[in-house]
């Protein structure tokens, strides 16, 4: 029996007990197919975990300026932009002992030793009785398996381990390969044949436009950096744009400042629905109505705790009771009264007892309101009181928190002001970065290639926005408190890198525009305090201002 069959056979879901050549014996389960069926499953699980925590569907866009040489010039410039990808991810496909955290093979070797390590226990421990329930109850819908126990001994033999690790590293840079190469081929450019992608459709300009209106995500990042790319590489395309004006739905320019500005404004409406929330709205006429009654029902259900009001002559004198139950009850009572009613305990009238019990009980009261035993009720009382019971509930809290185990469960400064300021569930910060990128170029361009006039209505309104939105993100990022759960936040956590290349974007952006319109501010409707806010956020000094006539 060569090697292949040998573990085709003993992986195989049903077998024979010893010899699989003798036909006599009858088919039980091999509970070593089990455990490789659980062990590759725990295996994916633990590997879809990572995998999300390690966030490696993220797709690695280049940010930053675009100029000349992000398009390839070359007959094969789409297959270079792939090639050049799959280099910078080959370093990540060695063996690197000084940085084994980029490092796959290494990960997937420690990886896959720790599963294949921690398998057979947790097997045995927690799921091989439940596991093996499941498939016989499977098995015996498709063979004839007689409904056996399992054995005494689990089958944790060390070929079956090697077995199991060897084929777990093979799944693994599997995995890992193919999601690394999958990144690199969706992260291309959005060229083809050296031109934009759009330009192979009737409407090249209408294409762009629906792809800047789509409500997914994808689409809209890769509209707008195919947008970036035009206003930046090909004057043509960029023409087109200011040429086209008879659309139904209005001038392509028109069309495109609204969509790159509404991503670009969504930074300041987020900020603002974060610190300023819209209160509840009033309950409608309905459901008051319904939450009165639910009230009187509540009120109507509730247990009697005392007996009834007394009728008649409550000043009269009570009667003597007649009975010894009503005269103990009686008894208790003016006991309970003389207590209160009473400066001392010496003072106690307490009826219908011995002078013996009357003496003991005494005692026994003036020990149990002793000096040590108040502070210890005292000291009990703070305790569990709610202000102690919370404050006990937060000491906990906060060195679960400080722990390894407490990292999860942390929402830390940066996460924060990304949610805020790049949105959620899905960041948009290339499509944000893009769309600064295409306005302030298509901006400067028009000044050349503008026939018509149009865009440079509507340079105020461009450096107005970008102006607010850079302030906006910096008094958020600087006034913004650590949430409670941060307990290892630092002042130096407040520089977000994403968040800060959005704001450095937004100043090139005004410093380029004020460059090329600085002559025009007059003509344009932008006052001199204007200016003079927007000099102070793009960082223009005075050496700036002269060049740019004195604004």
């Amino acid at each position: 029996m060569d090697y292949t069959r040998k573990v085709r056979n003993k992986l195989s879901i049903t077998g024979r007990q010893l010899n699989f050549d003798r036909v006599s014996e009858r088919n039980r389960l091999n509970e070593r197919a089990i455990y490789f069926r659980f062990y590759t499953f725990l295996l994916a699980l633990v590997q879809g975990l990572v995998h999300l925590y390690c966030d490696y569907d993220e797709l690695a866009l280049p940010v930053g300026a675009v100029n000349n040489s992000a398009v390839n010039s070359d007959s094969q410039g789409l297959q270079a932009g792939f090639l050049a990808r799959v280099d910078n991810l080959l370093p990540m496909f060695t063996w690197d002992s000084q940085n084994w955290v980029r490092s796959i093979p290494q990960n997937i070797f420690l990886r896959t030793l720790a599963v294949s390590l921690s398998t057979p226990i947790v097997y045995q421990t927690f799921f091989r009785r439940w596991v093996w329930e499941l498939a016989l109850s499977v098995a015996s819908l498709l063979w004839d398996v007689p409904l056996t126990p399992f054995s005494f001994l689990p089958p944790m033999y060390p070929s079956l381990i090697q077995y199991s690790f060897t084929a777990g590293l093979q799944v693994m840079f599997l995995w890992q390969s193919s999601n690394a190469l999958f990144t690199a081929y969706v992260a291309q450019q959005p060229i083809k044949r050296e031109q934009p992608l759009s330009s192979d459709s009737k409407d090249p300009t209408g294409t762009l436009l629906n792809g800047l209106r789509s409500k997914k995500e994808t689409p809209k990042t890769f509209a707008c950096w195919e947008l970036s790319l035009i206003t930046s590489n090909f004057p043509d395309r960029r023409k087109a744009i200011f040429t086209d004006i008879d659309r139904l739905s209005g001038p392509a320019w028109t069309q495109i400042l609204s969509q790159c500005l509404a991503n670009i404004s969504s930074i300041s409406v987020r900020i603002d629905s974060y610190l300023n929330p819209p209160a509840p709205s009033p309950p409608s006429s309905e459901e008051k109505a319904l939450a009165d009654r639910q009230a009187a029902a509540a009120v109507q259900s509730l247990p009697r705790i005392s007996t009834p009001i007394q009728e008649g002559h409550v000043f009269m004198k009570p009667a003597v009771p007649s009975t010894k139950t009503k005269k103990v009850e009686r008894g208790v009572g003016n006991l309970a009264k003389s207590y209160g009613q009473s400066t001392s305990p010496g003072t106690l009238k307490i009826p219908y007892l011995s002078p013996q019990a009357k003496s003991r009980l005494i005692s026994s009261s003036k020990d149990l309101f002793s000096p040590n035993i108040r502070k210890f009720f005292a000291e009990q009382k703070d305790n569990h009181s709610p202000q102690g019971l919370r404050g006990t509930a937060q000491e906990y809290t906060m060195r679960f928190l400080r722990s390894k185990f407490g990292t999860p469960f942390r929402t830390t400064f940066s996460r924060r002001i990304s949610t805020v300021v790049l949105g959620t569930p899905y960041s948009t910060l290339y499509s944000t970065i893009t769309s600064i990128q295409s306005l302030a170029a298509l901006a400067i361009a028009s000044l050349d290639e503008d026939p018509y006039g149009r865009v440079s209505k509507d340079v105020p309104t461009l450096i107005r926005t970008f102006t607010r939105t850079a302030q906006d993100i910096e008094a958020f990022t600087k006034n913004l408190p650590p949430h409670w759960t941060d307990v290892e936040f630092k002042e130096d956590d407040r520089h977000v890198r994403d968040v800060e290349t959005v704001v450095e974007c937004l100043k090139i952006g005004l410093r380029d525009m004020v460059n090329a319109f600085g002559k025009y501010t007059k003509e344009l409707g932008l006052q001199h305090d204007e200016m003079e806010v927007v000099r102070k956020v793009a960082g223009i000094g005075e050496e700036m201002r002269t060049v740019n006539g004195g604004i």
